[in-house]
Formats: structure tokens, sequence, C-alpha cells
């Protein structure tokens, strides 16, 4: 029988008890594949069954370095976790169960005792608010007032906001019994945790008593909200979450996993042949004068493809002025960002700049995501995060035209060999921390020992 007809048979001698049966299966299917995603789980049940609790967790590890779980398959990993005392991995992978499906709780009370415990580790001071549930203020820009922070947006009004990483950081709270709301309906003076989106968001910096429940997600970059990064102004936040890796310490400010890629559910199957156009850009006319900033050279990139080679050129995005620019195409909509993108074998995607390591925004996921390879300037430790084998790196080309002959050069099987580093990724582990799975399930993680 093939994999397929023995993983049925495999599931079905399972839920009628014959675990023998189905372990012989499973072992057989993955001398054949030893990344069948669902052997590895059967086997891993089996392990915990009996008490190998170990044997669970590498079968579990195995498995989700390549796949992601649903909410079952992380309260697996979490219970197998917390047989061996590691209750602090369990509750990640539990949170993450909260995040997939918050009905889950109800149903696992077993973890919603260990997450409870863990929240009332000693951490911060508490504070005399009431017993659960507990409030969140959340205190973002006066367009997003009312929740419409939560609330997905038309394309042509602040589209370009991830709200579902929002959405999930709100559903994630109320698994735990916290109700977040914008500031206009949960009132900071009146909540337990006050998040503030950005420093310029917020009516003055956190002072007094009220500093140990205020939390900073500095979601902009500098180049774009200087202060964000302004250590004197962190002093003002119990926690403080940025997108850049040197303020990091693990103590006081955490890292901040930026949600911009939604992981396809299967490997997806990318074509060099079927590229028809070479290069293109997306990106808005903006410009911050800022150390290390990169939108001018994605001014002098237009404008030399304009010069020397302007049927390899077409760049798309809001505010250009198309009498002034022969290459430009018009502006997108949010939604189709990466499906513009499919039929060019590259796109040009420079950072806003290039002096923050970690702090790496949506325009690389677009590029990934429509199957196109990104010629990526910005990040410098962007290797951390995305392997090389997935993106042309700028700084190794001296000129412009340097960076053009090699892609000209560039055949469809090298092409190809691209494209499937990126297929690989985007349903590999590493990716999955720009999910907001990840996002929302770090900052609770982090938040709940804050709350009295």
């Amino acid at each position: 029988m093939d994999a397929a007809q023995a993983f049925n048979e495999a599931v079905t001698a399972l839920h009628e008890g014959r675990f023998l049966d189905s372990q012989k299966l499973c072992l057989e299917i993955l001398n054949q594949d030893p990344r069948h995603f669902g052997s590895l789980i059967i086997m891993a049940t089996l392990h915990q069954q009996v008490g190998n609790f170990q044997e669970a967790i590498n079968l579990l590890t195995h498995a989700g370095s390549f796949q992601l779980f649903n909410d079952w398959q992380f309260v697996l990993f979490a219970r197998a976790l917390a047989a061996v005392g590691r209750k602090g991995e369990a509750v990640d992978q539990y949170l993450k169960a909260l995040v997939a499906n918050p009905d889950i709780r109800a149903t696992t009370p077993d973890l919603y005792a260990l997450l409870e415990e863990k929240r009332r580790e000693p951490d911060l001071p508490h504070h005399p608010f009431p017993s659960p549930p507990w409030k969140a203020s959340l205190v973002a820009d006066r367009a997003f007032m009312e929740n419409r922070i939560f609330t997905p947006m038309p394309d042509t009004y602040l589209s370009h906001w991830p709200i579902s990483n929002w959405v999930a950081l709100r559903a994630a709270m109320a698994t735990c019994g916290i109700d977040l709301a914008t500031y206009d309906i949960n009132p900071p003076e009146t909540s337990d945790l006050i998040f503030y989106v950005n420093v310029n968001s917020m009516r003055h910096l956190p002072e007094g008593e009220e500093i140990s429940r205020s939390v900073l997600l500095a979601y902009e970059p500098a180049v774009v909200i200087a202060r964000n990064r302004d250590t004197a102004v962190h002093e003002h936040f119990a926690k403080v979450f940025i997108a850049d890796d040197s303020l990091v310490d693990n103590v006081k400010i955490f890292k901040m996993p930026m949600a911009y890629c939604e992981v396809p559910a299967t490997r997806p199957q990318f074509d060099a042949r079927s590229k028809t156009k070479l290069c293109t850009m997306v990106n808005s006319a903006k410009y911050w004068p800022y150390f290390n900033e990169l939108y001018s050279q994605r001014m002098a990139l237009i404008r030399w493809f304009e010069e020397h080679h302007p049927e390899d050129f077409e760049f798309y995005g809001a505010g250009w002025k198309a009498a002034e620019y022969p290459s430009y195409r018009g502006a997108i909509s949010n939604r189709e960002k990466v499906s513009i993108q499919a039929p060019y074998r590259f796109a040009v995607c420079y950072e806003n700049n290039s002096d923050s390591p970690g702090a790496i925004t949506e325009k690389i996921f677009d590029c990934l995501l429509g199957g196109c390879v990104p010629i990526y300037w910005g990040v410098p430790n962007i290797t951390a995060y995305v392997p090389k084998t997935c993106f042309i790196d700028r700084r190794d080309f001296a000129t412009n035209e340097e960076l053009y002959n090699y892609l000209k050069g560039m055949g469809d099987d090298e092409l190809q060999g691209y494209l499937d580093s990126i297929s690989d990724y985007l349903v590999g582990d590493r990716c999955r921390y720009f999910t907001d799975q990840c996002f929302a399930s770090t900052i609770l993680r982090q938040v709940l020992g804050m709350l009295p």
C-alpha cells in the first residue's frame, strides 16, 4: 500500500486502540519519508501514552520544524514538556494553542492550571486592582479608537496596518481573562495593564505607579519614530517590546516578533519558467531624513533603471507622480502586494534604513510569498532570520550596474534554486517567528506576571 493508505490505517488503528499496529505502520512510513508529519505526531502520541516524554518531545520538535502545529498538537507538546519539568516551555506551547483556538482552555484544565501557576509567579510588585477579569488598555493613534485596531479596514484606509496580529493578541488575552480594548473603552486610569503602541501614540509618558503596569510596543522603527528606541523613554515602562536586536536584554526589553507572514498550509510550488518579467519594486513614496536611510537608494535605483534599462523594470506604490517616473505602474492595495510580484523574477526590497539589527518589515515577506526573489538591503543580520539562499544581498554588489548584470545573467536553473529555498523557508520553523501566533504568545507570556 502507498503512504496515504498506510497512514489512514495507522490513524484507524490508533483510534481503535491497536497501538502496536499503528506504531508499525508509522515506522514503515517514516523509513520511506522521515518528514512525514502525521506519522511523527502519532509516534509522539504513542510515546507520550507510555511515559516516554523525552522521545515525544524529540519527535514533536522535529515535526514542528517543517510544519505548523494545530491547537491539539501544541497541547500535546505542552503536556510532554510539562511532564519533564520544562514548565516555562510548556506554557509557551500552551499559549500558542490558546491563540490558535481560545476554546481549548475548557478541555485542558491541567495546562490552564499550569498557566495560572506561572502567571502568579512573582515578577513585579502587584497592584490593588479588582479580581479577574482584568482590563487592559491599548493606547494607539486616534484612527484606531473604538476598537478599530481589531477590525479589518478597507484597502483605501490604513490598509498597510497588520490588523491580524492585534486580533490575535486580543484573543490570546481573552483566554486568560484579560479584556483588551482601546483606551477610549478601557481607560488607562482604571486598567490593570496599559499597552502603548509606539511612543507618539501616548498622551504623556507614564509616571509613578502607572509605570509598573505600562508596556511599550515599539512597533515602528527608529527611522519613523526615533523615540521608540530612546532608552530614557524606556525608563517609563515596566516592559518594552522592540524589533531592534541591539536593545534587547530579556529582562526589561524584549524582542517583539513582527507578524508579517501567513505560513502557507502546504509548501508553495514556484516555477522559474513562469517568470516573464525581470524586476519590480513595491514601495510608497515616503522619505524620512535619518542616519543610514535607504529611501534615497530606492530612488537612485529607479532612476538608474529608467536611464539604462527601462524595459526591465516596473514599480508600484502610493504617492508617486506618474508624470515624473516612466516606470511607475500605479498604486496597489495591500492585498495585491503579493500577487502583483508573482510574474517577476526579482523585486527590489530595501528597508527604510540599514542600522537596526532584527528590525525586519513586511517587505521581504511580500516578495517571498509572491515567489519573487528579493534583492535585500536593510537589516544587517538578516541571515539570522532568513537564509542567504532565499534572497540576493544588495551589499554584495558595488554598483547598480554590477547588480543588474548578475540579475540579467541568471538562468532558470539558478533562479529555481532560490525559489525552492523560499518554498522550504515559508513552511519551516524559522518563518513561524513572524506569525500572528508568535507575536501574541510572546507578549502574553511576558505580561502575565504583571497582573495583580
